[in-house]
């Protein structure tokens, strides 16, 4: 049985502190302007038409121009961007914007055909009061999605093995994975997404196959009776191998052992016996700890010298 389950949800921040941080987002540069790469070095500033400027984390290079079926391509590159001063006034729509270095040289060239765009918000700027992922807020989601997991594989080998009659030793041996989440603690934010996933690799047998090897084991090598319902089973150095799908594993196995009777002997002995002579017969049998005799009707005072007309039951404490 090979599962693995993935569970994702948003959570709430509860946090609070003063910040004043800046809004970040991601910008798409294009270059119309010809067929060389045009490097643009870090903190290059992008400018809305409202005048908000923002500037680029790392350098890059924004590629040429191209011809696809006669159509000239512009080159293009992904960069993050962050406003220039804090505050919730640069949290804004995806927008287009210049490149003001260009117009401040008098290149209007390149000031018109190198540009970026938006395709999504501008978040996080703000200043005062904020929202915060405390360590209580991403242990709380992350100890909730991993029971999610755990419970989502226990259903599915539940589901799996049903009607099966399998033994799953390691069903509870879940892999979890790092949690993914979009914001880590003392993020500011308002809420976060995290995700969560995990497996399990294990294999599956009868109970009853290992019910009998146990009772194989003590009638051969102890001359004992062994009843599985009777013993304690604990597993131990459980490992499972991809490469070769084998399980390996200990069972360490406490209980009762008994001695093994011959029914078969103890009846053709007591044939005929009356009350005292079963009494001595039994004291004399080290196998048997105790035996109660019902001689029925009340006016039976001996052992039937009838097989069929005897009935013994072996009761194992």
């Amino acid at each position: 049985f090979n599962i693995e389950k993935n569970a994702v949800q948003t959570f709430q921040s509860t946090g609070q502190r003063e910040v004043a941080q800046k809004a970040k987002g991601t910008l798409t540069v294009y270059n119309e302007y010809g067929t060389a790469p045009q490097t643009l070095i870090a903190t290059t500033r992008f400018e809305t038409p409202e005048g908000l400027l923002f500037r680029t984390l790392k350098t890059i290079v924004v590629p040429g121009t191209k011809v696809e079926n006669g159509k000239i391509i512009p080159g293009s590159i992904n960069v993050e961007i962050i406003a220039d001063k804090p505050g919730s006034s640069h949290n804004i729509e995806p927008i287009r914007f210049t490149i003001p270095a260009f117009k401040e040289k008098g290149d209007l060239d390149r000031y018109g055909k190198f540009y970026g765009q938006s395709a999504e918000p501008m978040k996080g700027g703000i200043i005062g009061l904020a929202k915060v992922v405390t360590e209580s807020d991403f242990n709380n989601a992350l100890n909730t999605l991993t029971a999610t997991v755990k419970s989502a594989i226990a259903e599915t080998l539940k589901t799996q093995t049903s009607g099966l009659k399998l033994k799953l030793i390691n069903s509870e041996n879940i892999a979890i994975k790092n949690p993914d989440s979009d914001a880590r603690i003392d993020a500011v934010i308002d809420s976060f997404t995290m995700s969560v996933s995990g497996s399990v690799k294990t294999l599956g047998f009868k109970q009853e196959d290992l019910d009998q090897l146990i009772k194989q084991y003590g009638e051969k090598d102890g001359g004992i009776t062994i009843l599985p319902d009777k013993l304690n089973i604990a597993f131990d150095k459980i490992s499972f191998s991809e490469n070769t799908g084998v399980l390996d594993f200990t069972a360490a196995i406490v209980g009762n052992g008994y001695a093994r009777i011959n029914t078969s002997k103890i009846l053709s002995d007591l044939l005929g016996s009356n009350e005292k002579q079963i009494k001595d017969y039994f004291k004399n049998t080290k196998e048997i700890n105790s035996a109660k005799i019902i001689l029925s009707p009340p006016w039976v005072k001996k052992v039937p010298k009838n097989k069929e007309n005897i009935q013994i039951n072996l009761i194992y404490d």
